[in-house]
């Protein structure tokens, strides 16, 4: 199963922390960052973390991440403007 998450992460250095921390709690899961920084704000402007395994619960992820700083949301089909 893959997951899709939008995220508030900006830099190649906090993907690497975070990256590194997914990987240290949930080591069955397999992570992927796309840094996509623009100007737009959050969650238009975001990047995206795409996560596969059978055993990814997605509010565990955005449990993870929030303790991190950082937001996360599953990825919706919406239009930004």
């Amino acid at each position: 199963m893959i997951h899709v998450f939008i995220t508030d992460i900006q830099t190649e250095a906090q993907s690497k922390k975070t990256l590194d921390h997914l990987n240290n709690q949930f080591p069955q899961l397999t992570f992927h960052f796309d840094l996509n920084e623009t100007n737009k704000p959050y969650p238009c402007g975001h990047t995206v973390l795409r996560i596969a395994g059978d055993l990814a619960h997605p509010n565990w992820i955005k449990a993870e991440l929030s303790q991190q700083g950082f937001s996360c949301d599953l990825l919706e089909d919406k239009v930004c403007v």
